[in-house]
Order: C-alpha cells, then structure tokens, then sequence
C-alpha cells in the first residue's frame, strides 16, 4: 500500500519527496521523478549501492518501452546576426554539452558524451534517453497550467487515492480554459 499526497501550501518542499528512500527506517522504495531530482539527494546517496535508476517497464510490449521526457525551447525575440548565431550555437553538440555537465540537463545529442554529466544518477538517466527506442512528451507539460498543473495534477492523486475515473475526468475536462 501507498500513500499519495497533495501538493499545495502544506505539502512538503518539492525536493524532499525523495528523502523518503533514505534514513534508517525507508518509507517508500521506489520514486518516480524527474531527472533533476538528482540535485536533491542527500549525501549519503551512493548510485549503484543505495539507490539505483531504471526506465519505468513497458505496459504492453506492442507499445514498446517508451520514455517520458520534457523539454526546453529557445525562442528569438529580436532577428539580429546575434541572435541567430546564438540560436545556431545552442542546438550544437558543444553547447549541449557545456550545459548537461552543469547538471539538472540531458542532452537529447547523441553526440553528446555520458562522460560530461557531473554525477553517475544523471549518466544512468542519459543512458536511458540515448538507449530509448520510444520517446514522449509528458501531457501535463502541453496543457494550459490551469490544467497541466492543476486539475490534472490533483485528479490524478486523487484517483490514485480511490476516486471515480469519471469524476475524475468530468473534472479535468471542465476545467480546460474556453479560449
């Protein structure tokens, strides 16, 4: 059994729903989350002794094993030289590279190295990305806020936590913006 908890003003910071796989006495043993959750380990956090990184399993082997991934968009306000070139820069493998080794980034550059990620966790995840067959986009991450980080978000607690599907959904659905 588990136990799902809200976000909101009295749920714990962000970065400490992964201390729960650590300390004397565990109180989860799995935890699903973003790769920059990595920055928040605590220092006892050995890769490969005390934690480890996998991809979630396939749920039916015609879908294959796909990844879930978010993303990062460059957008030029200004048609200048310099802003052009500035975008050219930051699609190369160089310019992916310097950020992936400043942590919380993986690169989607297959000619980006494993070797630059600052920690052994964010090279496994790396690893998972450059290995993936199927990649998709999370669908919170392309809905409206109100939504994605909303009613999305608390329904699906909420239906994990043994509510109806339908209810569920009823408000989800509702809840997207009219425009």
């Amino acid at each position: 059994m588990f136990r799902v908890e809200r976000s909101g003003p009295s749920a714990p910071p962000f970065g400490d729903s992964i201390q729960g796989l650590f300390g004397d006495t565990p109180r989860c043993y799995l935890h699903r989350q973003a790769n920059f959750i990595a920055s928040f380990l605590p220092e006892e956090a050995s890769p490969g002794k005390t934690i480890a990184v996998f991809p979630l399993p396939g749920i039916d082997a015609e879908f294959g094993t796909p990844v879930l991934v978010a993303g990062d968009v460059f957008a030029m306000f200004n048609d200048t030289p310099e802003a052009q070139a500035l975008m050219e820069y930051l699609t190369t493998p160089e310019a992916h590279a310097v950020w992936a080794g400043l942590g919380g980034f993986i690169s989607p550059h297959n000619e980006v190295g494993l070797d630059v990620y600052p920690d052994a966790v964010t090279q496994q995840q790396a690893e998972i990305l450059a290995e993936a067959e199927i990649v998709r986009f999370d669908g919170s991450d392309m809905m409206p806020g109100v939504v994605g980080t909303g009613t999305f978000w608390s329904g699906i607690v909420d239906y994990v936590g043994g509510e109806d599907v339908e209810r569920v959904l009823s408000d989800i659905e509702a809840s997207w913006p009219s425009e």
